[in-house]
């Protein structure tokens, strides 16, 4: 019985309408509702993201506590990483970093609950295949495509 792959993420938020929208600029259509609860997905699934509303007095998780550190969502097109990123910052969202981690280039960016989500594109293994012995050993810095360096 092999795994084929990540169904889906189950977030905590505060606040769903707020969360919404955040998800729906990333491309997620609403597939269904229950009580405080909102489901998300692309291309036909059922559902990629659950959303649960916790209330405007849930509280962060202890910074160094075991838990979520991301979840990443893949892009088919390279250029893709540099309209979301376009359309995330001039929405007010939080870019906390973009990197080149060889298999895959990408940028993170804090949903209104600060939850970290990776916007990623998968490079060819073709173009990091000389790393194949270890291609999480070492990350680059990584210029989102169509953005000016300065």
């Amino acid at each position: 019985m092999p795994i084929t792959g990540i169904n889906h993420v189950a977030l905590k938020v505060r606040d769903l309408e707020r969360s919404r929208k955040f998800y729906e600029l990333l491309g997620f259509e609403e597939t269904g509702s229950r009580d405080r609860m909102l489901f998300f997905a692309v291309a036909g699934h059922h559902h990629h993201i659950a959303l649960l509303e916790m209330g405007e007095d849930a509280v962060d998780p202890p910074r160094h506590s075991v838990g979520g550190l991301h979840f990443a969502i893949t892009v088919d097109e390279e250029a893709e990483i540099g309209r979301l990123y376009r359309l995330v910052t001039e929405a007010g969202y939080k870019v906390v970093r973009t990197i080149d981690h060889f298999s895959n280039r990408s940028f993170y960016v804090k949903d209104p609950d600060g939850n970290a989500v990776e916007i990623t594109y998968d490079v060819p293994k073709a173009e990091w295949a000389h790393v194949a012995d270890n291609p999480f050993a070492t990350d680059l810095d990584y210029e989102i495509p169509g953005e000016e360096s300065g």
